[in-house]
C-alpha cells in the first residue's frame, strides 16, 4: 500500500494560481484609439483592462484604459482607449474598420 507524500510535499491547493473569469462583452463602438463596449460585469474608470477582440478565428489582445463609465441597472457602458496594442492589428482596424466588422466582432474582458 501506498502512503499519502509527506505534508511538505503536498502541493497547497490555496497556493496556486488562480485564474480570473473572463467577461464577455457587447461591442458598441471601435476606431483606431478605442473602443466603446456594454457589459454586466462591473468597470472602474482609470483602470486598464486585457481585452481580446475577436473577429472569425482572429484574436487581437489589447490593452485598454477605461475612461468613461455609465452604469444603468445591471448594464455598464464604458469607452476605453487603447493603452497596447500591436502595429499589425491598429493597421487590420485602420483597413477594415466597417459597421460590418464591428457586428461581427466579439469582445472578451479580463
Amino acid at each position: 500500500m501506498k502512503r499519502p507524500p509527506a505534508p511538505s510535499t503536498t502541493l497547497e491547493r490555496r497556493a496556486a494560481p488562480r485564474l480570473r473569469p473572463s467577461h464577455s462583452a457587447r461591442l458598441v463602438d471601435i476606431s483606431t484609439l478605442g473602443l466603446a463596449l456594454e457589459t454586466s460585469s462591473p468597470i472602474e474608470q482609470g483602470r486598464v483592462y486585457d481585452v481580446i477582440l475577436c473577429l472569425d478565428e482572429y484574436r487581437m489582445p489589447v490593452s485598454a484604459r477605461a475612461v468613461h463609465v455609465r452604469h444603468h441597472g445591471d448594464l455598464f457602458r464604458a469607452s476605453f482607449a487603447f493603452d497596447r496594442i500591436l502595429e499589425s492589428d491598429q493597421r487590420l482596424l485602420e483597413e477594415t474598420l466597417v459597421a460590418e466588422v464591428a457586428d461581427r466582432m466579439t469582445v472578451i474582458l479580463r
